[in-house]
């Protein structure tokens, strides 16, 4: 009877063992998406690390120390592949050296339409900014909260790799973002400056309010509101710091009190958006006023965070069959549709094929039947996590009450719809 209970017992502690999941915080955060198809977990800062100095190392400096270990990372580390789609034919993507498009902001300086999102690469932010760099990305979206394991902030690593590419700083658009912890001055002040110390910079090209809020983020402690840290921000934009300002996961009655009482000074809008959430209230917005939308979790990723266990977007039967008839890649025709659609994208990997993929995506001539067929996937699936305000859901404030009249005047008139294709 004893040895039975013993088994049990072991059994028992190996099956929670291997069942256990880090819990992310309280709050659903809704960065997850932001890879636009990752998968997994950044590695916490306190985590145990597989890299341990030797005793010689303990002599160097703690950057020769990083850079070694991004090095065995990259020779040694078999990478995990942040992309869901193992049916991809990577070896029909053509590699170039080429720029990827850029878009012109409300303050005249110009945004690459395609850039790298680092949330979640881990201890591959250097890695792969790199790389990225490398290939031709000139677009790198990160923020304070971000990390790169091993102690290091993604800002930090992100810094190294920028200075170790060989590429011209001016040549690099970067965009970090703050929490309302540093609504406040003094509070943001000091933010931006670690920032642009740890991205070895003497500029930002974008700052972002990551959040309008805390919401339910125990480690959050707001230090004002979101109108009142962006008053703060446009003074760093006077002093010249900071070159323009976004926001990131704001909603309609949030946008419009800002546009409205902030000076109308947003250039861009960062939100969650793929081929089944289009966040079309949204845009009419961002479209009636001029502010440049970009989307994060454009391949899916948010699905996976929703709780679905395969990605729906790179698996959907429509954009499988667009792919394979343009011999291209399903995330290929994703990022594609989003710039055609005046998307800008933000993908992350942390697999260097696919950083190549996603790169070309710009490339590919997607018609015009085929990219409203990628259009009538809005919807096709509803988010089980709230997602968006109760103004959007009520079919938004005074933005789009006006353009949902407009679209029915012109309509009655017979002479097409508002606001073109969104």
């Amino acid at each position: 009877m004893f040895r039975f209970v013993c088994i049990v017992l072991i059994a028992f502690v190996a099956v929670r063992g291997e069942d256990e999941i880090d819990n992310e915080e309280s709050r659903p955060n809704l960065d997850s998406f932001e890879d636009e198809d990752f998968e997994t977990e950044a590695p916490r800062a306190d985590e145990a690390q597989d890299d341990v100095p030797s005793a010689d190392q303990r002599e160097k400096s703690q950057e020769e120390l990083l850079t070694e270990l991004d090095q065995q990372i990259e020779e040694n580390e078999k990478q995990e592949e942040i992309n869901d789609d193992d049916n991809e034919d990577i070896d029909k993507i053509i590699i170039s050296p080429d720029r990827a498009p850029t878009v012109t902001l409300k303050s005249g300086r110009e945004m690459p339409m395609l850039g790298l999102g680092t949330y979640r690469l881990g201890k591959s932010v250097y890695k792969i900014t790199k790389e990225a760099l490398e290939i031709g990305y000139r677009l790198i979206d990160t923020a304070k909260i971000y990390e790169a394991g091993r102690g290091e902030t993604s800002e930090a690593a992100i810094g190294r790799a920028i200075e170790n590419s060989g590429v011209s700083r001016d040549e690099i658009f970067i965009i970090t973002k703050v929490m309302p912890n540093d609504f406040a001055m003094s509070k943001l002040r000091a933010a931006v400056q670690d920032s642009l110390k740890k991205l070895r910079t003497e500029y930002i090209d974008l700052l972002m309010i990551h959040y309008p809020d805390c919401g339910e983020d125990p480690s959050c402690r707001a230090t004002g509101t979101y109108l009142e840290g962006w008053k703060n921000m446009l003074q760093l934009v006077e002093e010249g710091i900071v070159k323009d300002l976004g926001i990131s996961n704001f909603f309609t009655e949030e946008v419009e009190k800002l546009w409205v009482e902030g000076g109308q000074r947003i250039s861009l809008m960062q939100n969650w958006l793929d081929p089944y959430f289009q966040d079309s209230q949204t845009r009419i917005i961002t479209t009636r006023t001029g502010i440049q939308f970009q989307a994060y979790s454009v391949l899916g990723a948010g699905w996976l965070d929703d709780g679905m266990r395969k990605n729906p977007i790179l698996n959907d039967k429509t954009i499988k069959e667009i792919a394979s008839k343009h011999l291209a890649t399903p995330a290929q025709v994703v990022l594609k549709w989003a710039m055609a659609r005046n998307i800008a994208v933000i993908p992350s990997t942390t697999n260097s094929t696919r950083l190549y993929a996603n790169f070309n995506s710009y490339k590919l001539n997607i018609d015009e039947q085929d990219l409203k067929r990628i259009d009538g996937l809005d919807g096709k699936i509803q988010p089980l996590i709230a997602y968006g305000n109760s103004q959007q859901k009520a079919g938004g404030g005074i933005f789009t009450l006006m353009a949902n009249i407009a679209s029915k005047v012109k309509s009655f008139l017979g002479v097409g719809s508002a606001g073109g294709e969104l």
